[in-house]
């Protein structure tokens, strides 16, 4: 998984993303996905976001990034996304199906192919982000049992990674495990040619497997 702005990457590692890109135009939006790794067997992540600018748009998270059940050449993805309005942080849950990342990545209009919002636009509880500006906060997400020996994706977000809070409900999934990335969205700017500007850094402190290379990678 990868597209979009990804040029602007100045960090671009298995383990951290740092994205300081520009968006001049008044009429379209400018975004990247990234992966971390390429493997697709992760079942828990802790990821921490900084964004030195998050009122200019949106910092992400993505996990449960698999093939798509019915066309293999597609995939399915959940976003969690975190910006800042007037210095108060919102989060929003989105869940891609049967989408072409690159081409998700690569879109600079408004609404985005495959995409169903779980949490709209939503804001922040209090005690959930470590600072708004510059905005930090700590994710994280955990594939584990549920009821009838189903598996699901449990979602935690706090101001550090030993104090986290549940965000939504469990996400029931037939995944033994996924692909996890890195997301960031500028919004449209004020006056063309007065650039929105991103520096936002996405890193993973801890993974099982700790290696996100797949195996054949690691090799």
């Amino acid at each position: 998984m990868g597209g979009g702005d990804t040029e602007s990457l100045t960090v671009d590692t298995n383990k951290e993303k740092r994205w300081e890109g520009k968006n001049t135009s008044t009429t379209e939006f400018v975004r990247y996905y990234k992966q971390f790794g390429s493997s697709d067997k992760v079942t828990e992540a802790t990821i921490e976001i900084t964004a030195q600018y998050p009122e200019n748009g949106w910092s992400g998270f993505v996990f449960g990034l698999e093939k798509n059940a019915q066309d293999k050449t597609k995939s399915d993805f959940y976003v969690l996304g975190i910006k800042t309005s007037n210095t108060v942080p919102y989060y929003y849950l989105s869940k891609f199906e049967g989408v072409n990342p690159d081409e998700v990545a690569a879109s600079k209009a408004t609404t985005l192919p495959g995409e169903t919002e779980i949490i709209e636009t939503t804001r922040v509880p209090d005690g959930i982000v470590a600072s708004t500006s510059p905005l930090k906060v700590c994710v994280k997400f955990v594939l584990e049992e549920g009821p009838n020996g189903t598996k699901q994706y449990k979602l935690m977000a706090g101001p550090r990674a030993e104090t986290l809070y549940d965000v939504g409900e469990p996400i029931p999934t037939a995944a033994a495990g996924c692909g996890i990335g890195a997301y960031g969205q500028l919004t449209k700017a004020k006056e063309e040619g007065t650039a929105i500007v991103s520096d936002t850094t996405i890193k993973v402190l801890s993974s099982n497997p700790s290696n996100l290379l797949a195996a054949e990678d690691a090799e």
